[in-house]
């Protein structure tokens, strides 16, 4: 039985499927396999996939028809023999020696869950959010306390927690096929109230590549009003879930601050938008109000009346829902809402400093169109450039050595990738 499975779902990345694999086969200890869920994908990447699998005898090939990411790490779950479980996405890569890094950490912590650190591709297309959730701090908690949701650099993406076998198994704890998107938010939501200890390591191990634009990420980001009707989709299902396991009673101050700052930004701009004149956008707007009221007033009453009982902004925040349904009329977020809220999730200092920072940084671009550009600023253009030139040529530098392997080990031409 192989100490590690690495599930790695498949679909249409012909183009990054062999630099993930190249970094999956390099790993430092060999006493793992790899399983690739080939979800339907309808270009040539089973067979670039195939061409791995016949240099390396760790990799093993389930196809299905496509049913979604949730859907492709199900199947690798259930398809799973290793001690413990590492969801890699197949555009992305490993450090050689994350699963080193990781085994250590389960057996010197006794973990059940090991969630670790990671690192954005190109590093200039990350942003501030991103580096920070992707850095956890070195810490281990013994069962379940909310700080390790609400408090550390804990989630959204699966693909930096690796987690024992025996604890899926134990819990009937799968991926939420019926989310389709932000299934990775939902299984923390689930994975880490039942584990019976949790390991946050520092180390980054991962390589998460941000400039895909063809992304599922990249679309919905595009898209505010359909962000928002995402998110309301994922708090539904978390509440769901919690509200089964009766976890809701726990943390419902730190539950509905996690609400409001997951929803409730985005909805504010929708709702203040130019395009909210257009009287459909008006409509799916208030729809989307009238589904978070409903949802913090009626299916979790605990989180408004927690949110009655806190004070400050949360308590205008439900306060105001309440009004607006005495009302019959749609909640909207005022800008005094959102402005406090931010205040207190920042901390004043921090609020005015970013503020401030942001109306230098419109200043600032408002100067280019009348200054020329400074010698740093396309000092950093061209290396921005250099880096992505490197990283396109390492895709197609994987491809041709894997050709090259591949004809070494079985002296003929792969079908497909002639003169390619």
């Amino acid at each position: 039985m192989p100490l590690i499975s690495i599930i790695v779902p498949v679909y249409n990345v012909e183009r990054y499927i062999s630099p993930c694999l190249d970094s999956l086969r390099a790993q430092t200890i060999s006493d793992i396999e790899i399983i690739c869920v080939i979800d339907g994908s309808l270009d040539r990447s089973e067979s670039v996939v195939r061409m791995h699998q016949a240099l390396d005898k760790r990799i093993r090939v389930v196809v299905k028809e496509n049913g979604g990411l949730s859907s492709a790490r199900n199947e690798g779950i259930r398809a799973a023999k290793g001690e413990y479980l590492l969801f890699v996405d197949s555009d992305d890569y490993l450090d050689k020696t994350a699963c080193s890094v990781i085994l250590e950490s389960f057996r010197e912590s006794g973990a059940e869950v090991v969630t670790f650190g990671a690192k954005c591709v190109p590093l200039f297309d990350g942003n501030d959010w991103l580096f920070e959730c992707l850095s956890p701090r070195d810490v281990v908690y013994d069962g379940f306390r909310p700080a390790l949701l609400f408090e550390e650099n804990s989630h959204p993406y699966v693909w930096r927690t690796a987690v024992k076998r025996e604890l899926l198994i134990r819990e009937s704890l799968y991926f939420d096929e019926s989310v389709a998107f932000g299934e990775d938010q939902v299984f923390h939501f689930s994975l880490y109230p039942v584990s019976r200890k949790t390991a946050l390591v520092s180390d980054c191990l991962y390589y998460y590549r941000v400039s895909r634009s063809d992304s599922l990420m990249s679309t919905i980001a595009d898209d505010r009003l359909l962000k928002v009707k995402r998110h309301l989709d994922i708090a539904s299902t978390i509440l769901a879930d919690w509200k089964h396991r009766n976890l809701l009673s726990i943390c419902p101050d730190q539950m509905l601050d996690w609400l409001i700052d997951f929803i409730v930004f985005d909805l504010y701009w929708v709702q203040n938008c130019e395009k909210c004149d257009d009287d459909n956008m008006e409509i799916e707007s208030a729809k989307a109000s009238d589904a978070l009221v409903t949802l913090i007033l009626d299916y979790a009453p605990e989180l408004a009346a927690a949110g009655r009982d806190m004070g400050g902004i949360e308590s205008k925040i439900v306060l105001s829902m309440d009004e607006s349904r005495c009302k019959g009329a749609s909640w909207r977020c005022s800008k005094g809402f959102i402005n406090g809220f931010a205040k207190k999730l920042k901390g004043t200092k921090r609020y005015y400093g970013e503020k401030i920072s942001g109306r230098i940084a419109v200043f600032k671009r408002a100067l280019k169109g009348l200054l020329p550009l400074p010698a740093s600023s396309m000092q950093v253009y061209m290396m921005e450039n250099v880096e992505r030139e490197r990283i396109e040529r390492e895709l197609s530098d994987s491809l041709q050595l894997l050709q090259i392997e591949y004809d070494s080990k079985f002296g003929l031409k792969a079908a497909g990738f002639e003169g390619r």
